[in-house]
């Protein structure tokens, strides 16, 4: 059904279109009764395989429903349109981690921050029987307020259900996807959500993913054959432990992994991490969600240095000692024109007559006639 900005569906009136993608449609709409504004997701009907895309949407409506944490996007209200399935969640104000990420790395603060906030979703939601199965950046939302939201389980399985896979092939994102999806596992459990969410902190930390590839089929591979560059190597403010954190998340036998979200978490807090979870949580509210990382303040001796005053300074220096050589120096004489040298020249230079008057110019010396006195004593 095509639906346009200022129709209703339902109790709701479409506000604007949000986003699309491959499963649906997503729209910001507002209740007629409440004027609460909320997102509406609507099934995309009509496509080949739309009766498994139709279970996956429905299985995806009742596990995020039966969810209730600050960090997974709630579910308000589903209903059907006609032979369109719609689900109504709360309206995230924010971008998706991977829109604010475009390719730049987070401080070590930030990143860690939005990584305790996952890790508590996915303890709630693997402590209630819900497999993720495709945790990834696109996943994640940012709030205005910094608090992150875990959304998107269409590909989630609960405890109690069979595998289902696409067209009876792998699930998950090509970035982020385990070596057991990848190899087909009819039953991922929480540690394949462990090991993407090792993917995503990898990213926050270094601004790369571990893994690369020209194409799916290639980038998938590396994620069964490949070892991961250590995250310290590319971002040498990483801490040891933090780095020694994230490869054990990346560990290709599940085995080899944190057995649960629980355990990274405790991991990345590190010998002095806390046992409180809202700690962690009330530290990133009042962060603005991924500023660019600030750059250090700087002494009060070098912020005068590189003042413009002390610059103005500086370029008055240069040009008097660029001038004082011709103003203190006399080269018609090779002297200078002041200091010990220039009176210690004057010491020994004869003094000048005096210059007669202006009359008097010109005219011959008299010779002084002697004293009446010393002519009586010769």
């Amino acid at each position: 059904m095509a639906l346009q900005v200022g129709e209703s569906v339902g109790h709701y009136q479409i506000v604007e279109e949000i986003g699309a993608g491959g499963n649906g449609r997503v729209l910001k709409v507002e209740h007629l009764i409440t004027r609460r504004r909320e997102a509406m997701k609507i099934l995309i009907n009509g496509r080949p395989t739309s009766q498994e895309y139709a279970h996956s949407f429905l299985r995806e409506i009742r596990l995020q429903a039966s969810l209730d944490h600050p960090n997974i996007a709630a579910v308000l209200n589903a209903f059907w349109l006609e032979d369109d399935l719609v689900m109504v969640m709360e309206l995230i104000e924010g971008s998706s981690l991977q829109k604010l990420l475009s390719g730049r790395r987070l401080s070590l603060e930030q990143g860690l921050g939005i990584m305790r906030q996952v890790l508590h979703a996915l303890s709630y939601a693997h402590s209630n029987g819900v497999v993720h199965r495709d945790v990834s950046t696109a996943n994640i939302i940012v709030h205005e307020t910094g608090r992150i939201k875990l959304t998107d389980f269409g590909l989630a399985r609960g405890s109690s259900e069979m595998a289902l896979t696409e067209a009876g092939g792998m699930v998950g994102s090509p970035n982020y996807i385990s070596p057991e999806q990848v190899r087909g596992a009819t039953a991922p459990d929480q540690r394949s959500d462990i090991y993407s969410t090792g993917v995503v902190l990898y990213e926050l930390l270094t601004g790369t993913r571990p893994f690369a590839g020209d194409s799916a089929f290639l980038l998938m591979q590396a994620h069964v054959q490949q070892s991961p560059q250590p995250p310290i190597e590319r971002n040498a403010v990483i801490p040891r432990f933090i780095n020694d954190a994230i490869l054990k998340a990346l560990a290709k036998n599940p085995l080899d992994r944190f057995q649960s979200a629980e355990e990274f978490l405790a991991a990345i807090d590190g010998p002095s991490g806390t046992s409180d979870p809202v700690s962690h949580l009330d530290q990133m509210l009042d962060t603005p969600p991924l500023p660019p990382t600030a750059k250090p303040k700087r002494s009060l001796l070098r912020r005068i240095w590189t003042s413009p005053i002390m610059g103005a300074l500086l370029g008055i220096g240069v040009v008097a000692a660029a001038v004082a050589p011709v103003l203190l120096y006399d080269f018609a004489t090779g002297r200078p024109r002041f200091g010990p040298a220039s009176r210690a020249a004057e010491v020994g230079k004869p003094k000048a007559a005096p210059k007669p008057p202006p009359g008097e110019r010109g005219k011959p010396a008299l010779k002084k006639a002697p004293s009446p006195r010393k002519t009586a004593n010769r």
